[in-house]
């Protein structure tokens, strides 16, 4: 059962330093967890679109708690609870602009650029949700987490750290830090296009752990001990680890990625063994571009714009098709295999600060407001020009419950160009 006002919390709730007037003002803000919101802080409420011209997957439905259970023929393998679904529209560059409308800008340009794609257009089921004592630890960060003057933040553990947040920066970090379960350890498949030409395919064994996530009484070194969280300790964040499986090459590839908040000030630590491969001549994708994005939020000036119903990859269960045709083809992405649906999302635009290095001078992310992941992005050079196209298709692994990547596309928005990542073990 989800805490609610007057329950008890931590101890540690004093340690912040509240007022009894500014514990209360969080408290009654707090009581919305649950009811009007999402325990994660979304709108519980669906929406629908009303006109001569709605269509029925222009509607979306209320949170009714997520998927947690698997289908009636589950048999301890994942399986897509959606698969006897037919699309509902079929969009185009030449389809009206009623349709038009429900798709983000980088998309959108993208499709006119490419007007033998097709998006196929699928009902909406909001399916995010996760374990009960990660929705109960979403309310816990919202009565006692508090904003540090280094970029990060005290007095918080597991779930996001902002269910209401303010500023475009704590979804970032909302993002960085959403729920994908405690641990993952999967294989990837990289294929990429440039000029034409597909490149060989790279298949990675990559190996996850967020002891930010890990129950406190129970994860151990890993998170230092729960006074970790509010002491001058090192407080572990997140782990990942990419190796190289395929090509061999000489000594093994290994890239390293660690996240750290020490005394609210944030800590990355990102180590290459080797060159990372895939950003040297195409740039398509380099390790900021994991998950749409990877590093610390302070290279960028974030501003919230609100939020957008948009169509955006959502519940596309990992295929061992699509594995196939992108590893044994020219690296195409058959689009038909392809889901989106309408959800709503954050907005967040970010300017690269002065003096800061990135191949990308503006980001503009679309952030899926059930999950708080990245689920589109749209990149810009430092011309001002749109770029590229970001897409991350989430589904829901019913089995933790926790939303996960199925697959990601970084695509070029004016040619040919694109570099994919599968997920192939599930």
């Amino acid at each position: 059962m989800l805490l609610q006002a007057g329950m008890l919390l931590p101890i540690h709730t004093q340690a912040a330093g509240l007022s009894d007037q500014a514990l209360s003002e969080r408290l009654n803000a707090a009581a919305a967890l649950g009811s009007s919101l999402t325990p994660f802080g979304a709108e519980r409420a669906g929406a629908e679109t009303t006109g001569a011209n709605s269509a029925d997957w222009q509607q979306l439905p209320p949170w009714r708690g997520g998927l947690s259970f698997p289908p009636a023929d589950f048999n301890g393998h994942l399986i897509n609870p959606y698969r006897a679904e037919a699309p509902l529209a079929l969009l185009t560059a030449s389809s009206p602009e009623s349709q038009l409308q429900w798709l983000g800008t980088g998309l959108r340009l993208w499709l006119q650029y490419h007007p033998e794609q097709t998006i196929r257009v699928y009902a909406s089921h909001r399916t995010a949700t996760a374990p009960f004592r990660i929705l109960d630890q979403a309310y816990r960060n919202r009565v006692r987490l508090e904003p540090s003057p280094q970029g990060g933040f005290l007095y918080g553990h597991g779930a996001i750290p902002y269910p209401q947040p303010e500023r475009g920066e704590q979804i970032i970090w909302n993002h960085l830090l959403a729920w994908r379960g405690t641990q993952d350890d999967y294989g990837l498949l990289e294929r990429q296009r440039q000029n034409g030409e597909a490149s060989v395919p790279w298949l990675w064994q990559v190996s996850e752990q967020w002891p930010w996530q890990q129950d406190v009484e129970h994860c151990g070194h890993a998170c230092e001990g729960e006074q970790g969280h509010y002491s001058a300790r090192l407080q572990s964040l997140m782990q990942r680890q990419w190796q190289l499986v395929q090509p061999q090459q000489g000594a093994p590839l290994i890239w390293k990625q660690q996240l750290y908040m020490q005394a609210g000030r944030p800590i990355l630590d990102a180590s290459i063994a080797g060159s990372w491969p895939v950003s040297d001549q195409t740039r398509m994708l380099g390790s900021a571009e994991v998950g749409l994005y990877s590093e610390l939020p302070r290279d960028y000036l974030w501003s919230l714009l609100g939020k957008r119903m948009l169509l955006v990859p959502y519940n596309q269960y990992p295929s061992q098709d699509v594995v196939e045709t992108m590893q044994g083809g020219e690296g195409v992405m058959d689009w038909q295999q392809l889901r989106f649906e309408l959800h709503r999302v954050w907005v967040v635009d970010g300017v690269l600060r002065k003096n800061a290095d990135n191949q990308y001078r503006k980001r503009v992310y679309y952030v899926d407001e059930d999950s708080w992941q990245i689920v589109m992005a749209d990149l810009y050079g430092h011309d001002g020009s749109l770029q590229r196209v970001g897409l991350q298709f989430l589904y829901s692994d019913y089995r933790i419950p926790a939303m996960r990547t199925a697959l990601q596309g970084i695509l070029n928005v004016r040619n040919d160009d694109a570099s994919w990542l599968l997920r192939t073990s599930w």
